[in-house]
């Protein structure tokens, strides 16, 4: 499960930092993407849907949370990322981090969803001494990478 969720951060990195197009050639696979994204989201604006060669990526804004949804060629959901705003992280996963990594602060969460596997949550953790990433799972904390600072 490690291994799938930093291929998805790590792909999310390379879609961020890539130039990326407008989705105009395909209208009823964007119809079908926007009605499945709406209905997992109430949107307050319009996504922004960007083409793939492997298929599309929507992102939106959604009570201050950034959302990333990707779409094969067919529109067919593939996973979502919600990035938290501090004052809306899940309190459950806070509290599971507390209690493990009890002189961090929290700097950031994401959410990472695909279909047949349960939430997992990204969380960004510092210190003094250093910057961690953590990934929750199921009330359970796995460390993915930490940076010691000079």
């Amino acid at each position: 499960m490690k291994k799938q969720i930093l291929t998805i951060v790590l792909g999310l990195i390379m879609i961020t930092a890539g130039p990326t197009t407008f989705a105009a050639t395909r209208p009823t696979v964007n119809q079908k993407i926007i009605k499945n994204f709406s209905g997992q989201f109430k949107l307050s604006v319009s996504p922004s849907i960007y083409s793939l060669n492997s298929g599309f990526i929507v992102k939106a804004r959604v009570d201050e949370q950034n959302i990333t949804s990707a779409y094969d060629v067919k529109g067919n959901w593939v996973y979502t990322i919600k990035s938290y705003a501090h004052n809306s992280m899940d309190a459950n996963v806070i509290k599971t981090i507390l209690d493990t990594y009890e002189n961090y602060q929290i700097k950031g969460m994401e959410e990472i969803k695909q279909q047949g596997s349960i939430p997992v949550f990204l969380v960004h953790l510092q210190n003094r001494n250093s910057v961690k990433d953590v990934i929750v799972a199921n009330d359970q904390t796995e460390p993915v990478k930490e940076f010691k600072k000079l």
